[in-house]
């Protein structure tokens, strides 16, 4: 979809592989797209050329990854296998997956940190994975499993919502540990933060 018009100027096909999660890299202008085989349920990494909108790589992963996050500071991707219960890490500059870390039970939603630290919703908590070291830093307990995570800039901030339980909890990054649980209505799905007005919104249901 072109940004300037809100029109639908091209669709890329991928034929056999049936598209999951998507994320970007302007660093390496590539589009990455987790999708699975549809003869035999493989999975695999689709790499497009930003310039051409057409696959330029397959890398073949596995344990049918669900959500994908780009990492700023580093230019690398990050997905999630909850089958496996890993993160795998894809260094965008070569595009080939540099390392797979386990991140506790059933890893889900990602995002990231100005420090390049990205945190993970697990059914533990939340696992912080560092940058540099492509290695589980911490993982910070929280009172019930988290669904969703949005990083709140201005205040070095993540919030994580906890589906059914009516409660934010507040994770400052600066230590990483949960320092305000906030009760909302009803239960409580995705969470995004206004960095106009530094205000965090959550989907209750």
């Amino acid at each position: 979809i072109e940004g300037a018009t809100c029109r639908l100027i091209d669709m890329l096909w991928f034929g056999a592989f049936a598209p999951a999660a998507l994320c970007y890299s302007p660093a390496s202008n590539r589009l990455y797209c987790l999708a699975q085989y549809r003869n035999d349920s493989s999975d695999v990494v689709l790499v497009v050329d930003g310039d051409y909108n057409r696959v330029a790589k397959v890398l073949p992963t596995s344990g049918s990854p669900d959500s994908m996050l780009w990492n700023p500071s580093n230019n690398k991707a990050y997905f999630t296998s909850t089958v496996d219960n890993t993160v795998s890490i894809l260094d965008c500059a070569r595009d080939s997956i540099t390392a797979i870390v386990p991140a506790g039970d059933s890893p889900n939603s990602l995002c990231c940190s100005d420090d390049g630290k990205v945190y993970v919703t697990t059914k533990g908590g939340v696992t912080v994975i560092d940058p540099d070291g492509d290695s589980v830093r911490t993982v910070v307990a929280t009172p019930y499993a988290p669904t969703s995570l949005c990083y709140a800039r201005m205040d070095n901030k993540i919030y994580a919502s906890h589906d059914q339980n009516g409660l934010i909890s507040v994770i400052v990054a600066d230590g990483d540990s949960v320092v305000a649980s906030v009760p909302v209505p009803e239960s409580c799905g995705r969470v995004c933060w206004n960095q106009n007005q530094n205000k965090v919104y959550a989907v209750s249901y």
